[in-house]
């Protein structure tokens, strides 16, 4: 029995350490040597937060407030090749340091993508301060939604200008097509049916919390879904009041009436903000269990970009989960996702395809999904760099 126990254990604290990227195992990554990097104009998807020369200091830092509520895709470091074949570990260590006081919340991110760069146009300290150094940030920005106000307007604004009173049921003709249209792929591709719908209705989801409600608008409720749930990381509390598998903001009903599962999504969004990046996903699900112990077929919703807070509670999951990531955007899929896919024995969902022998992968063995590569390490999926 506490041998046991001690497994349970020490799995969940491996699942939950997962969400945190270290600083050393960020200087264990390969570098990259590139002759020298232009330096380019900062823009709407790309920060540049430039150091000192062989110093962990800042020259400034004015983009750092633009990327408090980004979505951080990619962080790369770069520095000079001098000494030559110095790793200069202990300066890189001390300005990544730096980079976590003022940016803490992206090293709670796994998906992000993290890239030493070693510029080796450079034979002495004259040519190697000439370059630059410093970090490269590339992010999305997200929706231009101020308040939940504007957001429900705006989702509410779609069934004006898209949805066609004589389209035919089964049909997708919305007139213009979401850009990304994952939910809505996903839906018709799959035919599932009776399902316990769990989305996450946070402000980054909203042009997917649309999809999702222009797909349903066509259906026989009754036939598609059993039971709606949605959440909102919290009902607005502040991160600090985010107890684990306390945090609150989720929201459930059983109806056939379109306008009533539409008012659900529309309150659950009042009532909350997201607030941090990482989402309370876990928690919705297991809160979705008690509201509906006969569902079997369970479908979430989720943020690509936002991890999941939550992964220590994952081996409470117990019915199989389909997840369909929102937001992947070629940049692969978010490990959280895929774990808590093979924990619960469900499958993974992205606007092109569907991976359901998840659980059957076994150790060692790899995956490549939307350009990333995943590796099975202890049970679990891990990132593979450079494949």
């Amino acid at each position: 029995m506490k041998r046991t126990l001690l497994i349970v254990v020490l799995m969940a604290s491996c699942i939950c350490h997962a969400q945190t990227i270290s600083i050393d195992s960020i200087l264990q990554l390969p570098v990259k040597k590139i002759k020298q990097w232009k330096v380019a104009r900062a823009n709407d998807s790309t920060a540049i937060l430039p150091l000192v020369y062989a110093a962990d200091d800042w020259v400034k830092q004015p983009a750092v407030q633009k990327l408090k509520d980004a979505s951080i895709t990619k962080v790369e470091l770069l520095y000079s090749d001098y000494p030559k074949g110095d790793p200069l570990t202990g300066l890189n260590k001390a300005r990544l340091k730096e980079l976590r006081k003022i940016l803490p919340g992206i090293f709670e991110n796994s998906n992000i993508d993290w890239r030493l760069v070693r510029q080796t146009n450079c034979t002495d300290t004259t040519s190697a301060r000439a370059l630059f150094h410093g970090f490269v940030i590339s992010y999305s920005k997200e929706p231009p939604f101020a308040d939940r106000t504007y957001e429900i307007g705006y989702i509410k604004s779609l069934f004006d200008t898209s949805f066609k009173k004589d389209t035919p049921k089964g049909s997708m003709k919305y007139g213009e097509p979401p850009k990304d249209s994952t939910v809505i792929k996903v839906l018709e591709r799959n035919h599932w049916y009776r399902m316990m719908v769990v989305a996450d209705v946070t402000g980054s989801m909203s042009p997917y919390t649309a999809q999702f409600l222009l797909w349903l608008k066509l259906q026989a409720i009754d036939k598609v879904v059993k039971q709606f749930i949605f959440f909102n990381d919290g009902d607005g509390i502040t991160d600090d009041q985010k107890a684990l598998g306390k945090t609150g903001g989720i929201y459930g009903k059983r109806t056939t009436k379109f306008d009533e599962a539409a008012e659900l999504v529309y309150k659950t969004m009042e009532r909350g903000n997201g607030g941090d990046i990482p989402e309370n996903n876990v928690e919705a699900l297991l809160k979705a269990y008690t509201m509906c112990p006969d569902c079997t077929n369970i479908v979430m919703i989720a943020d690509n970009n936002a991890p999941v807070k939550d992964m220590a509670l994952a081996r409470q999951l117990n019915k199989p989960i389909k997840i369909i990531v929102c937001g992947s955007n070629g940049n692969g899929v978010n490990k959280d996702f895929l774990n808590l896919a093979r924990i619960s024995g469900g499958s993974v969902h992205t606007i092109e395809d569907d991976l359901t022998n998840l659980m059957k992968m076994k150790e060692g063995e790899v995956i490549k999904v939307n350009g990333k590569a995943y590796k099975i390490i202890s049970g679990l999926f891990v990132d593979v760099l450079n494949m």
